[in-house]
């Protein structure tokens, strides 16, 4: 039985890699061969494929960020025109609040009474009654919430501009919305409280908006030494915005400097397929 066993062995060997009846060293080297040659084909086959695949998914991404890039591109512009118009409304802000400290102390009716002109004639009005007017720094940030959803593979694609936009949105902009936000509500707050709490028990803050009530009261207000103080600390806080907003602009002009060389680059590549040939 054993020997039928291993028989049978031989002859099923013989039959794989020989065409006859008998085992034939050349032939098994033959088949061998073709085995081998067939086997690498499509290892070969399978993995340029593979790099097909990953060639056409890195075409792409880069295709994604370059028009993430335009994105950013646009907001950031938008940002430094919006940055340039936030940042001349704050220097007429802290200049018609510094006349008015200026002239505090003087005994005229007319202290708490400015006035400006424009081409359908001269206007007066009362600047301490506007001191509430709340505009915040908010700039758009649609550029960035791009930038976001490309995550990671837009940072490793260039990491470099992936930290300034980071740094820019995160860090620059941040310290700016935040001081023209939250600060800028306590001090309006405590502005609306001091009216009502302690004004309107002394005097009829009816007409708060009216020059005549700034004329009327005009010895009251330079004598409460709070107002006086909370008008001062806003002043500080616009001077700071003021210096922020030379930075941000600073900035602003950097980064678009960056981000033209880097799409000119960009666009400046040709690609074969998905393979990148300069």
């Amino acid at each position: 039985m054993s020997s039928e066993s291993s028989s049978k062995k031989d002859n099923l060997l013989t039959k794989l890699f020989t065409l006859g009846n008998k085992f034939s060293l050349k032939d098994f080297i033959d088949r061998l061969k073709k085995y081998a040659v067939e086997g690498i084909g499509i290892f070969i086959v399978i993995s340029f494929s593979f790099y097909v695949e990953n060639k056409g998914t890195e075409y792409e991404m880069t295709k994604s960020y370059l028009e993430m890039l335009f994105a950013f591109k646009k907001d950031i512009t938008e940002t430094k025109e919006y940055s340039l118009d936030f940042r001349d409304n704050l220097k007429e802000e802290i200049e018609a609040y510094e006349n008015q400290l200026a002239r505090w102390n003087v005994q005229n009716d007319s202290v708490f009474i400015s006035s400006f002109e424009d081409e359908d004639g001269k206007y007066f009005y009362p600047p301490l009654a506007y001191f509430n007017n709340y505009n915040p720094f908010i700039p758009s940030k649609r550029g960035y919430n791009i930038f976001k959803l490309g995550g990671v593979d837009f940072e490793l694609l260039n990491n470099s501009v992936s930290e300034e936009i980071n740094e820019f949105y995160e860090k620059t902009l941040f310290y700016l919305i935040e001081n023209s936000t939250d600060y800028e509500k306590k001090y309006i707050q405590d502005f609306e409280e001091r009216i009502i709490n302690n004004w309107s028990n002394d005097i009829d803050v009816s007409n708060l908006m009216e020059n005549d009530f700034w004329i009327k009261n005009r010895r009251y207000i330079q004598n409460d030494k709070s107002m006086l103080a909370l008008i001062k600390f806003r002043l500080n806080l616009w001077s700071e915005e003021l210096d922020q907003m030379d930075e941000i602009l600073d900035g602003i002009q950097i980064t678009l400097d960056n981000l033209n060389d880097i799409i000119k680059e960009m666009e400046d590549d040709y690609y074969f397929i998905y393979w990148k040939i300069n």
